[in-house]
């Protein structure tokens, strides 16, 4: 089972994907830290109950906006997801991400599902219903080897400091609005690479940046505004 960044969910009630990396690397000799997963969500909820109301957007402006509760989400499930690929796999992290790589990294996933939206691609509700029951079913999976337990761990908490049940996370728009994203994406690969402007899905990562550069001549990015 490939489940793409466990954590995805990273949108308006913070809930990914960041959309690319995988934490199941395929064997069934997985490294499970309980404590450390349980320690890492506890801490980014007690991070996410600041106030943050009065602390200023990173991004607003055509039809984007990100907020610090966004980026200190996406900023700890990128930290641990890397911790925790790199212990499975015995290797050490290559080159981090600073701030601002990672703020960009949110900004080009918006501007791509906007771009789709441009070039008249669309997501249906069933389409997105059908993604959100293929990986619930995915995570409820009754097997028991380690790569499927690190999963339900981690999902486990998760949900946890959402204060929904299993139930309530799955049928959220928060969590459907994160699928639709994942959705959009994947369909505009597929159309790039069909219209010839990349020639494969790893080429998407510079096309992003493409219209990342586009987006910065007429926007700014308040990188400063973050709270460290």
């Amino acid at each position: 089972m490939k489940i793409r960044y466990i954590f995805a969910l990273t949108a308006s009630l913070i809930i990914t994907a960041i959309t690319s990396s995988i934490i199941y690397s395929g064997s069934n000799d997985v490294w499970v830290p309980k404590e450390t997963i349980k320690r890492e969500f506890a801490d980014l909820k007690k991070s996410l109950d600041e106030p943050q109301d009065s602390m200023p957007k990173l991004v607003i402006g055509k039809n984007i906006e990100i907020s610090q509760k966004q980026f200190k989400f996406y900023k700890r499930n990128y930290e641990l997801t890397g911790e925790l690929t790199s212990n499975q796999q015995g290797i050490t992290s290559q080159s981090k991400l600073n701030d601002s790589d990672l703020i960009d990294n949110l900004v080009k996933e918006e501007l791509a599902v906007n771009y789709a939206k441009t070039l008249g691609i669309t997501v249906s509700e069933e389409e997105i219903s059908e993604e959100v029951s293929r990986n619930q079913e995915a995570i409820d999976n009754p097997d028991t080897d380690k790569g499927n337990e690190l999963i339900k761990e981690l999902m486990k908490n998760r949900i946890k400091i959402t204060g929904l049940t299993k139930e309530q996370f799955w049928k959220s728009k928060e969590t459907r609005y994160e699928y639709e994203k994942e959705i959009f994406l994947g369909k505009l690969g597929i159309k790039l690479i069909e219209e010839k402007k990349i020639n494969e899905s790893s080429e998407m990562n510079a096309f992003g940046d493409s219209l990342l550069a586009d987006y910065k001549k007429q926007n700014t990015i308040n990188y400063d505004a973050l709270i460290k």
